[in-house]
């Protein structure tokens, strides 16, 4: 069975000075999806997304990334709608 990362496992890593911490590199890239699909998103409206509508996140990290990418957008006053599982 694959370790599930805890909360403060992923806080650590994201702190880690070492570029190529894998859960650093993990949260980094589940980021890069959030912020493709926003842009995506952006572009299909021809502004900011109202509301961003995202699937529900399938792992912890997929969380923890979220998590921190919604609060960064909320502060631009983007609402954030959850869907489904992405399969």
């Amino acid at each position: 069975m694959k370790h599930i990362p805890t909360r403060n496992e992923l806080m650590t890593a994201m702190n880690d000075p070492d570029a190529t911490n894998p859960l650093a590199f993990e949260v980094a890239s589940a980021l890069v999806a959030f912020t493709d699909q926003f842009a995506e998103q952006t572009d299909q409206q021809g502004q900011l997304p109202a509301p961003f509508v995202v699937a529900m996140p399938e792992t912890e990290i997929q969380a923890y990334a979220l998590e921190l990418f919604t609060k960064e957008i909320t502060r631009l006053g983007v609402k954030v709608i959850f869907k489904g599982h992405a399969h």
